[in-house]
């Protein structure tokens, strides 16, 4: 699943990449991964463990008085490089199950542009 381009109009099967979704990717701010979140949740019908919403509250409190100083500053570009050099890395067998299925497809071939995009710095 290289996710992005193809389908997104209206039709069945899954909603992901279309509605808001495609603006929150482009934006690249906090708001805007937790309205993706938000509606995925919706979507799936799953929760979230209270403490991690704890955080998800503080990043969102965090990126929204650092915005009043700075109006460009983005909390996910700023944190990103620091997220994925944790994720590679961090040797726990949880963090290499999650980077693997991030870059092998279930056969194990590299999704070559997803990793590409892991690897470029965010903007």
């Amino acid at each position: 699943d290289e996710g992005g381009g193809g389908g997104g109009g209206g039709g069945g099967g899954s909603k992901l990449g279309s509605l808001g979704t495609a603006k929150a990717r482009n934006r690249f701010d906090f708001q805007g991964v937790v309205a993706e979140l938000a509606w995925v949740m919706a979507e799936y019908k799953f929760s979230i463990p209270a403490h991690f919403t704890m955080v998800i509250r503080s990043l969102g409190a965090l990126e929204g008085t650092v915005i009043k100083v700075d109006p460009e500053f983005k909390v996910v570009a700023r944190a990103y490089p620091h997220v994925v050099a944790q994720l590679i890395r961090d040797r726990s067998p949880q963090m290499r199950s999650i980077l693997s299925s991030l870059i092998l497809t279930p056969e194990g071939k590299v999704r070559w542009a997803r990793l590409g995009r892991l690897l470029q710095p965010a903007e």
